[in-house]
């Protein structure tokens, strides 16, 4: 693992700080435990755990607090994603070059959310730390990550801590009576799924008259057979994960692109852009005067036993109009999320799409998987057929008016002549993540939970003993809970091979090449 050496002189922050914060830390919902796992901690590092919990105190009193990059309990330099948690049981971190590799990304992934938790500090926050604060503490996490690598105390305390957050509640479901109302929910789930299969179609509309076409940059285009070289010729580290730079990621997301069609009848159906109206705002607001954005993200799987890559779009609609005072599922704000899945070779086998609150979560696979007879979860997944897209063909999102419910899928070389078209611009989805608040600081789209205040639903009343926390409301990717009944979240790293088994399709890969599978 090359980290660097960082010396025994490294910074404190303000003492003064930690002498009022520290004796409090433990009462904060965010802060770590005060207790360090088993091992030598060297004074430097003592100091640096201070420092980690006087920071995540201020964070949790004046910042915003990340919830899509998880903490780990008793390693407040760390941060770990649903996918990097799962290696935790993973025979490959008895490997030292893994194991090391594994810490490097948890390194990094803690030092992405503090630039962000940061950055949303008002002014008078940061001054307290310092100028160097931000650098002091990413240089603490990488002193505290070299002691955990060298005492095996600490390695197996990390290993057995590094977990992804469940934010299913059983106490809501006890006091719920969940082994009962479960039915109730379960037959709900099922009319709606049978309404969409209905519904769904991977065709265009019949009538495209009052839809809106959504279309990428065209400057930014990228060919399928290249952004499949770009994954098939990666190099992959002792994880088994593709390292790909940021300009190999902009073309992947360039290539595979969706266009999105919206039936179009008020300015609710309209895809804009979050923003904070001022920094005491109560709730953030969706301009559509500006250009149309796309909100891309990436993040990994597993298939067959290789690490696959996903691509992540999302688009933000101002409101889901309420139709009368009974509807208990429109609110503020509403969104869409398409989801790409590649295999080793790059070629995509997988699309699913999911609204911004986890809920209607529809998967689309590609011939090359095959259904399970039992899938792997109590409330069974709803499966839709994958259009064929070839080469040179854009995958399209059809959403109703109103609801934004997902009914079409289909492939489009070009957009038909005559028809409303807007091109929309790619957004790093962390963006959200520190949105200017109307004046001269930085807050966070999401809450410290990960919902978008003010977006809650009516339905929560009612759904509230599945134990998903404010079911409806806009929530953060990394704490999309998508089944009411069991338990299923959006970016689990085994979501795929508890449905589907990986077969060889012939006629599926184009361009020759063998279907990459581990024996």
């Amino acid at each position: 693992m090359n980290l660097p050496v960082v010396s025994q002189t490294i910074p404190s922050l303000r003492l003064s700080a930690v002498l009022v914060i520290a004796s409090t830390a433990v009462l904060v919902g965010c802060a770590v435990r005060p207790d360090y796992p088993p091992g030598v901690v060297a004074p430097v590092e003592q100091a640096c755990l201070d420092d980690f919990r006087a920071f995540d105190k201020a964070v949790s009193e004046h910042g915003s607090p990340n919830a899509r990059l998880h903490r780990v309990a008793g390693f407040p330099h760390l941060r770990v994603t649903r996918f990097y948690a799962a290696f935790r049981d993973d025979d490959r971190l008895d490997d030292d070059e893994a194991f090391e590799r594994w810490v490097e990304q948890l390194v990094a992934l803690g030092r992405e959310a503090r630039a962000i938790e940061w950055a949303t500090l008002p002014e008078g926050g940061r001054a307290e730390f310092g100028e160097d604060g931000l650098r002091a503490l990413h240089g603490c996490a990488e002193k505290l990550a070299e002691g955990d690598l060298a005492h095996p105390e600490r390695r197996a305390a990390l290993r057995d801590a590094a977990r992804a957050a469940d934010d299913y509640s059983t106490a809501k479901r006890v006091v719920g009576l969940y082994p009962l109302t479960r039915w109730g929910i379960l037959f709900g789930v099922h009319r709606w799924q049978r309404g969409v299969q209905a519904r769904y179609t991977t065709e265009p509309p019949p009538d495209l008259e009052g839809w809106a076409w959504y279309t990428p940059p065209g400057a930014e285009q990228t060919a399928a057979l290249e952004a499949r070289r770009l994954v098939a010729g990666a190099p992959r580290d002792a994880l088994g994960v593709p390292r790909l730079n940021d300009g190999d990621w902009r073309r992947l997301y360039a290539a595979h692109a969706p266009i999105w069609l919206v039936e179009e009848q008020g300015g609710y159906d309209r895809i804009g852009a979050p923003y904070w109206p001022a920094p005491e705002s109560p709730r953030p607001e969706v301009d559509i005067a500006v250009e149309p954005v796309t909100y891309v993200h990436r993040d990994y799987t597993r298939l067959d036993g290789e690490v696959a890559v996903q691509l992540l779009y999302g688009i933000w609609f101002p409101e889901r109009p309420r139709t009368g005072p009974l509807d208990l599922l429109g609110g503020h704000m509403s969104g869409v999320i398409f989801r790409v899945t590649l295999a080793a070779d790059g070629t995509p086998v997988f699309y699913d799409t999911v609204h911004q609150c986890g809920c209607y979560h529809q998967f689309h696979p590609t011939a090359a998987l095959e259904p399970r007879a039992r899938p792997d979860y109590a409330e069974p997944p709803l499966i839709l057929r994958a259009p064929v897209i070839d080469p040179g063909q854009r995958p399209v999102i059809g959403m109703r008016t109103r609801t934004h419910y997902v009914e079409h899928f289909f492939a489009l070389d070009r957009v038909p002549a005559g028809v409303t078209e807007y091109s929309y611009r790619f957004a790093d989805y962390h963006g959200l993540e520190r949105l200017p608040d109307g004046e001269d600081g930085y807050r966070s789209l999401f809450g410290p939970e990960g919902i978008v205040p003010g977006t809650e639903r009516r339905e929560r009343w009612l759904l509230w003993p599945a134990g998903v926390p404010s079911p409806g409301a806009q929530r953060q990717y990394g704490r999309y809970m998508t089944a009411f009944v069991g338990r299923r979240h959006f970016d689990d790293p085994d979501l795929i091979p508890r449905i589907f088994d990986l077969r060889e399709p012939p006629g599926v890969l184009e361009q020759g090449g063998a279907w990459p599978r581990r024996r």
